[in-house]
C-alpha cells in the first residue's frame, strides 16, 4: 500500500523498524488515515474500518484527486518523479 509519512523495514516477515512523521510508532496514540473505500470495506482481506474510531467519507474519487495534484504541478512546471524513497523496505 502507498504510504506518505510512514517508513516501514520489514526483515524476515518482521517489522523491524516503523516510524511515523519520523518517530516510532506510539501505539497509545490515535493516527488519522486517508485510504480508498475498497481497503476501507476489508475488499483486501484486511478490515481496516474496522478498527476505525470514526470514518469520514470525502465521496471523492481517487482519480480526480491525482489528476488535480499533477494538474497543479503542470501548472507550476514541476516534473513528477517516480522514484522510490525508500518509505518501505522488505527484505527475505
Amino acid at each position: 500500500m502507498a504510504v506518505s509519512g510512514v517508513k516501514v523495514h520489514v526483515k524476515n516477515h518482521e517489522i523491524t523498524e516503523l516510524l511515523i512523521g519520523g518517530k516510532p510508532l506510539d501505539e497509545k496514540k490515535v493516527y488519522t488515515l486517508a485510504t480508498l473505500d475498497f481497503l476501507l470495506d476489508g475488499g483486501d482481506g484486511v478490515a481496516v474500518g474496522a478498527l476505525a474510531d470514526d470514518v469520514k467519507l470525502s465521496r471523492k474519487l481517487i482519480r480526480e484527486t491525482v489528476l488535480e495534484q499533477v494538474r497543479k504541478c503542470e501548472a507550476a512546471g514541476q516534473v513528477l518523479d517516480g522514484k522510490k524513497d525508500g518509505r518501505v523496505i522488505m527484505e527475505d
